[in-house]
């Protein structure tokens, strides 16, 4: 089988890509041909050595695929499909940690892209008032077709302005994936006793943190890395938090159902193209989710 491998610490830009034998089934596990992979930011994190969790080498890098379960090991009692991650990770934070409550404003940042945008339909689902950011007027109309109530260009020196006119008090909790000035914007554009969700740094500068502000606004701030429930924390404890996922994922597929949830692929490459797929992540292009075709798996 065809994979992209990392035998040492490098940039995504140099990953060969192998033949390599099938893996042995273990106990518990399931073999899936695999149709689609996902491509994130996290990637070129965890490809360099710069990820909270370094996985063993060699491996093959990513957090998520689509495909056909081929084969179930002794002891598979039962299966479910996967939600994309993206939504998954905007789930779990607007859901366990900022606890996001029906009618209070929700500010997301990054609206087009794969997690942003599964946080503006679900904190519509949730009940809330969102508000979307983006850096283009495409992206805003895409953020508004899934849900936003309001968009704001963002970079802008009209940014706050624009929050404020929608939300007078600020905002009740802030989702944002971008990081730098995104994150300097939500802490002036969030309400007394808000929520900051930290959810990555896309834009590259990791901020630092005014305490004075937190201390005045009584403002949270919140990180949150998926990665902990599902394995790819400093430690596994995926079935500590088993109960916990499966809800959360019964939950968005009922929305799905809804036709609440509508999921965007803005990009498709052969898995040949790994290099430019993350390049598109990385230039901030995607609008939705960046997928890696593969030739259909067979048993």
């Amino acid at each position: 089988m065809r994979a992209v491998r990392c035998h040492e610490w490098m940039p995504y830009q140099s990953l060969p890509l192998e033949d390599i034998p099938r893996p042995v089934l273990g106990a518990g596990q399931v073999r899936i041909g695999v149709h689609c992979a996902g491509v994130s930011f996290a990637t070129s994190l965890v490809t360099t050595g710069r990820y909270q969790r370094r996985p063993p080498r060699p491996f093959t890098p990513g957090t998520e695929i689509a495909g056909v379960v081929l084969e179930i090991a002794p002891g598979v009692i039962h299966l479910a499909p996967q939600f994309p991650t993206s939504y998954a990770t905007a789930f779990a934070a607007l859901d366990w940690r900022a606890r996001l409550q029906p009618n209070e404003a929700l500010l997301v940042h990054g609206a087009a892209g794969a997690v942003g945008m599964a946080a503006v339909e679900l904190g519509k689902a949730m009940g809330a008032q969102v508000i979307a950011t983006a850096s283009t007027p495409e992206k805003l109309a895409v953020a508004r077709a899934h849900g936003a109530h309001e968009t704001v260009l963002f970079p802008s020196d009209k940014a706050l302005s624009a929050i404020k006119a929608v939300a007078p008090e600020g905002v009740d909790v802030v989702f944002d994936p971008v990081g730098g000035d995104a994150f300097d914007l939500s802490l002036r554009a969030v309400a007394q006793s808000g929520r900051v969700l930290v959810i990555g740094f896309a834009n590259g500068r990791i901020q630092q943190i005014p305490a004075n502000i937190l201390l005045v606004k009584n403002v949270a701030v919140l990180g949150f890395n998926y990665g902990k429930y599902i394995g790819w924390g400093l430690t596994d404890e995926r079935h500590q938090h088993e109960p916990l996922v499966r809800a959360s994922m019964e939950t968005m597929f009922r929305w799905f159902e809804e036709g609440k949830l509508r999921p965007v692929t803005s990009h498709r490459f052969q898995l040949s193209d790994y290099a430019a797929a993350l390049d598109a992540v990385l230039a901030r292009q995607a609008m939705g989710k960046v997928v890696l075709e593969m030739p259909q798996a067979s048993l």
